[in-house]
């Protein structure tokens, strides 16, 4: 059987309420993806979750297992200026 867990410590949902909404806020900063931003991208400011996402939309194989090296270079084969 399972013991209950224990009550947080005072202001412990004070401080994980704060966090979240900090976390929330340096979401809604995050640059809005548009078409410009798409052609040159500064693929060093972004995160490897959005690298996966952008390398998924270009059909990128074996993203997955790539890390955030091997998807920058694998975006910029893709996007690049000789990009066909």
């Amino acid at each position: 059987m399972r013991r209950p867990l224990p009550d947080p410590s005072p202001g412990a949902m004070d401080r994980l309420r704060k966090a979240a909404d900090q976390l929330a806020a340096q979401d809604q900063r995050a640059p809005a993806t548009d078409d410009a931003s798409l052609v040159d991208p500064d693929y060093s400011t972004w995160t490897v979750a959005r690298l996966r996402r952008r390398a998924a939309e270009l059909d990128v194989p074996g993203r997955s297992s790539m890390n955030r090296a091997e998807l920058t270079a694998a975006l910029r084969e893709r996007t690049g200026p000789d990009a066909q």
